[in-house]
């Protein structure tokens, strides 16, 4: 059976965040309010937000190619410099 999921909408804004509370990790995300988010995220350090056309996708694929590095539960990969050069270039 097929998840539920919500539409996305046509535009909206990829963002990959750090947190001084777990530097080594970043979290690949999207929002369709991207200054209310950072707020939300507790102001984390911005590496990349930019505005994509169907963002789920681009999150999806993002998320999918680093699915081994993934953290259990949650939208933060632990990527090496390699790997964080590749989502950044993607953006």
């Amino acid at each position: 059976m097929k998840r539920f999921q919500k539409p996305t909408a046509p535009l909206g804004w990829l963002y990959v965040v750090s947190h001084p509370n777990a530097p080594s990790q970043v979290k690949i995300g999207i929002t369709e309010r991207p200054v209310t988010r950072m707020q939300e995220l507790g102001k984390p350090m911005i590496l990349a937000r930019v505005p994509v056309m169907k963002p789920r996708d681009k999150e999806q694929l993002l998320h999918n190619r680093f699915a081994p590095q993934r953290v259990p539960q949650t939208e933060f990969f632990q990527l090496d410099e390699q790997q964080l050069e590749f989502v950044l270039n993607a953006c």
